[in-house]
């Protein structure tokens, strides 16, 4: 019984964001995809959390709150920005960089913009994954723990991947030269391709962060109207 249990809550961890991985597959461009590199980069993405904890385990004073501004809504934003998704959206990358660094140069380059972006969302879907055990871990005392990864499989879950599109249309907009001279950047970023990968790589990482952590933000104040923002906001 005990092990019946554990299998259903784990495939209900897992189901939901395979299932959306596959409708971005199943919808995009054929063979703009490989499902078996988009299996590679969500394995990748669940251990990716080994580096958030790695990291907490390293500088433990990143997480105190005491570090943060005395007023509470502005430290409550700042935690979720800083201290939770700057943390969790960095190790991704990593985790996203380390299969590209192993693959070879010439299958990196065969990448499509579309397959880009969904590789880099199936690393976020790996996380999400762990993410939800450590969950149903933490809080199976509180709250049904089927409930809760229910509850997370149409938010976290989608929340998460959504921060991997996001990092993930700017990597591959790196990759892209400008085609007009419209501007003196434009000018840079084509004739500069290192430049221009770290700029897109930074403005991803960015967004992806800003994304994760205002969702963050607006689900840990209590009230509807918040609710109903953070839902907006997917």
């Amino acid at each position: 019984m005990f092990i019946t249990t554990n299998l259903k809550l784990l495939m209900m961890a897992i189901i939901p964001a395979l299932t959306y991985g596959l409708i971005i597959y199943i919808s995009s461009k054929y063979r703009s995809i490989s499902l078996k590199k988009g299996a590679a980069y969500f394995a990748l993405g669940a251990i990716s959390v080994t580096f958030v904890t790695a990291f907490q385990f390293t500088l433990p004073l990143y997480q105190e709150t005491a570090i943060l501004p005395a007023i509470p809504i502005l430290s409550l934003l700042l935690k979720c920005i800083i201290q939770i998704a700057l943390l969790e959206e960095i190790s991704k990358w990593i985790s996203y960089k380390f299969i590209g660094s192993v693959r070879h140069t010439i299958d990196l380059q065969r990448d499509k913009p579309v397959g880009t972006m969904f590789y880099a969302c199936m690393v976020s879907a790996g996380f999400a994954v762990i993410e939800n055990i450590h969950y149903v871990i933490a809080y199976s005392n509180e709250i049904d723990p089927s409930e809760l990864l229910l509850g997370r499989s149409v938010t976290a879950v989608i929340a998460h991947m959504i921060s991997g599109l996001f990092m993930g249309y700017f990597i591959a907009l790196s990759k892209q030269k400008p085609i007009d001279d419209i501007s003196l950047i434009s000018v840079i970023l084509r004739k500069n391709e290192h430049m221009r990968k770290i700029l897109y790589t930074v403005i991803g990482i960015t967004c992806a962060v800003l994304f994760h952590g205002f969702y963050d933000f607006l689900c840990s104040i209590d009230g509807n109207i918040y609710n109903l923002l953070a839902l907006g906001l997917l």
